[in-house]
């Protein structure tokens, strides 16, 4: 999948899913907005690691095609 329509898809999910939250009365709002904030911070925090430990170059090529060698 590109990785421009991957962002795009994710931020309309997260749009979709502030306007869910903003129509709900504010005593719900508040845990589910510490909720999201709680787990944004722990996505970060886990893809910042994976950066920090993928060597520079390397790409993960398990499950991706064989390669072919045309004589």
């Amino acid at each position: 999948m590109n990785d421009e329509i991957l962002k795009q898809l994710v931020n309309f999910k997260l749009s979709l899913f502030h306007k869910a939250v903003e129509r709900m009365p504010e005593p719900v709002q508040k845990p589910i907005k510490s909720m999201e904030a709680r787990v944004m911070q722990a996505l970060y925090d886990i893809s910042k690691e994976f950066v920090e430990k993928t060597p520079v170059g390397e790409i993960d090529r398990t499950g991706g095609l064989k390669q072919i060698n045309v004589e």
